[in-house]
């Protein structure tokens, strides 16, 4: 009789656990303090709401918040909009001020549609042919008061006849509409100019437009911006001068690209505390030939 013979060399080996590696904890990710003041809601109206929250935490996602509130003020209830930007503008520092702005672009009558401190008689040169970005460039001898003065001159390239043309009342905190008064408006340049008449003291001048801008005291640029803005919600220029008492010229020369643009155009003085300077601004820039351009202090 057979036996049973073991074989222990052959025997199947019983699978043997790994050996234990411990695992590196992944880092931990701050979390925000969740808020109410959300992005998204299930109406335009809450949405504002939600937008005026946000608007009050200022810098850059105040202003977002803002354009939320503009780009939302027609699908929402009427007034709405408006009532919310009227609120915030009693916010302090440039949150405040660009509400007050906002809500003043939003008003049905134009009275109320002017805020203090904009200038709103203007006149309009243009256009200057610009197929490749000329913001920097002088179509007018703009040291010169005479050059600035003489309407009747004609500044005419082509079919175009262009002079000097006073812009017709109306002139709100959405700027002077440069599609009224130009033609054609892509890919050229337009100044932009008002005699204003003021006290001796500082001013602060804010600007704001579309395509790309430049701004002009007595014949002299303070600031400029190479960048085509499609809107002009908010001021994107600023300087401040000394300003002698009587007559200055203050001007802004604007310049489109290819691509559509609202062509807008504002200019607004103010003194260095925010408050509205007392001063008249009109569109005649004749007196402006009996002038000598001083050098301007501006920082």
């Amino acid at each position: 009789m057979l036996g049973l013979l073991s074989f222990p060399a052959l025997a199947a080996k019983a699978p043997q656990a790994p050996p234990h590696r411990p695992q590196a904890r992944a880092p931990r990710v701050p979390v925000r303090p969740a808020t109410d003041a959300r992005w998204t809601a299930a109406t335009p109206d809450a949405m504002i709401d939600q937008a005026a929250k946000r608007a009050k935490a200022g810098g850059r996602e105040g202003f977002a918040a803002l354009t939320t509130i503009l780009a939302l003020h027609e699908r929402g209830q009427a007034g709405r909009a408006r009532r919310r930007l009227e609120a915030l503008s009693d916010e302090r520092g440039p949150i405040g001020d660009a509400a007050r702005l906002a809500a003043a672009s939003l008003e049905p009558i134009p009275d109320r549609a002017a805020p203090p401190g904009l200038v709103t008689g203007v006149s309009v040169l243009g256009p200057f042919h610009d197929p490749s970005g000329r913001v920097r460039e002088r179509d007018l001898d703009e040291a010169d008061p005479k050059a600035w003065a003489d309407a009747a001159r004609s500044h005419r390239w082509g079919v175009f006849d262009v002079r000097w043309r006073p812009v017709l009342e109306g002139v709100t905190a959405r700027g002077v509409p440069l599609d009224l008064y130009v033609h054609p408006r892509k890919e050229s340049c337009t100044y932009v100019a008002s005699r204003v008449t003021t006290e001796a003291g500082p001013l602060v001048l804010s600007a704001a437009a579309t395509g790309a801008a430049r701004l002009i005291w007595d014949g002299q640029e303070l600031a400029t911006s190479d960048e085509l803005h499609s809107d002009a919600l908010f001021d994107r220029l600023a300087a401040r001068v000394e300003a002698t008492r009587g007559d200055h010229l203050v001007a802004l020369r604007v310049c489109s690209g290819a691509l559509p643009a609202a062509g807008r155009a504002r200019v607004r003085l103010a003194r260095p505390d925010g408050s509205a300077p007392r001063f008249t601004s009109s569109p005649d820039l004749s007196p402006l030939s009996a002038m000598t351009f001083a050098k301007v202090k501006a920082r």
